[in-house]
């Protein structure tokens, strides 16, 4: 061996998400693809080799955020510089279409495999899903505004960025564990950033309020930007967190039948349904008639609460 300073590296093994995941935005061929494409453009983790169901990538230094410091200005302006950096990554891959937005797909996917579970009144039993899955074709319909198509992460959790302030850092912000990658809406992907501010006890009072929204738009659009531009791009963005809150919730309730993870995905799942109606009431009650118009009340979504 040459003589020279060690790579760190350390070696992982993804996690067993249950056998037979359906779930084709998990799979591990897409996250593979990910892995071995972004290192080039600045993002993730180099992947040095490859063994049986596990590899050999680069180790980050740092360390990954907590849920309350994604409100931190400083943060919240490195993390959108790199969400527009990535935005910008026009990756070759047959399993990564550029032209097409996948967010539907996957909350179609989430609807089929969610109408295969039973659960019983005291989790998520009382769930009226052809309600539901309504609601979601309504709001399909109802963001006819575009947005374009962009390389978005699509899990922007905290647990999901590296923050690195050592001296002479590649960068101070990273994201890592792109299994969900994809094209899609890029209002998609800054909504649902925005609702991982609430973390995994779905405070939704965490939500950014309308300044740090501005905030936040200003510095993933850049210098240049407009008052007109922030405002654009606020406002493209306002009604895709009910789009987050609509996918993760089925995706809760698939994982509760798929995955092997020791997580309550049930209980998130509530949570998020819960996210749902908060939000429509709070921040876009004029989309409430569209999406409501054959429920009553909390009709929609019926879990134990």
């Amino acid at each position: 061996m040459a003589q020279g300073t060690a790579t760190p590296a350390v070696v992982v093994v993804p996690a067993d998400l249950g056998a037979g995941d359906p779930v084709p935005d998990v799979a591990r061929d897409r996250e593979r693809d990910a892995s071995a494409l972004l290192p080039a453009y600045g993002f993730g983790k180099r992947v040095y080799g490859e063994f049986g169901n596990g590899r050999v990538e680069e180790w980050l230094s740092g360390r990954a955020l907590q849920c309350q410091e994604l409100a931190r200005d400083d943060v919240m302006a490195d993390v959108a510089r790199r969400m527009a950096a990535l935005h910008r990554v026009q990756i070759r891959s047959p399993r990564f279409d550029p032209h097409r937005a996948t967010i539907w797909d996957t909350v179609d996917r989430y609807m089929d495999e969610a109408d295969r579970d039973t659960f019983d009144d005291a989790t998520l039993g009382r769930l009226d899903r052809v309600a539901w899955r309504n609601a979601g074709q309504r709001l399909r319909h109802l963001l006819t505004q575009t947005s374009p198509v962009v390389l978005a992460h699509n899990d922007l959790l905290a647990g999901n960025i590296i923050l690195d302030e050592s001296p002479g850092a590649r960068h101070r912000i990273q994201f890592i564990d792109f299994e969900y990658a994809a094209y899609n809406s890029r209002a998609f992907d800054i909504a649902n950033h925005w609702c991982e501010f609430a973390g995994f006890d779905c405070d939704w009072g965490k939500f950014p309020g309308p300044a740090q929204q501005a905030r936040f738009a200003r510095y993933y659009l850049g210098d240049g930007a407009t008052d007109d531009d922030v405002r654009a791009l606020v406002d493209e963005v306002r009604p895709w967190p009910l789009v987050s809150h609509l996918v993760w919730a089925f995706w809760g309730i698939v994982q509760a039948r798929v995955s092997a993870i020791d997580f309550d995905f049930i209980g998130y799942a509530r949570q998020r349904f819960q996210g749902f109606h908060h939000y429509l009431r709070t921040a876009v009650p004029h989309l409430a008639p569209a999406l409501l118009d054959d429920v009553d009340g909390d009709g929609l979504a019926q879990p134990a609460l």
